[in-house]
């Protein structure tokens, strides 16, 4: 009994660790895709880069690109060398 008790009360607390965070901190996803006039398929912008300005155009943010694939490689790779 006491060990379920521990268990709800870890599994509570992650819950509510994801809530606050969920609920603190923004995040937002932005795609940028390109359809030339033939109709085809969106495609990603290789190389596009996202600035998110002031009014006075100081740079307040950059956008980074993660490509999940290529990091777990990557992590992947450097453990085997």
């Amino acid at each position: 009994m006491r060990t379920l008790i521990i268990i709800v009360i870890i599994i509570g607390c992650i819950l509510g660790y994801g809530y606050w965070h969920a609920y603190t901190h923004a995040s937002f996803h932005i795609q940028l895709d390109f359809k030339d006039a033939d109709g085809q398929k969106p495609r990603p912008i290789p190389g596009a880069e996202i600035i998110f300005l002031d009014s006075e155009g100081k740079v307040l943010a950059k956008g980074i690109r993660i490509n999940l694939g290529q990091v777990l490689n990557n992590k992947y790779s450097e453990k085997r060398g």
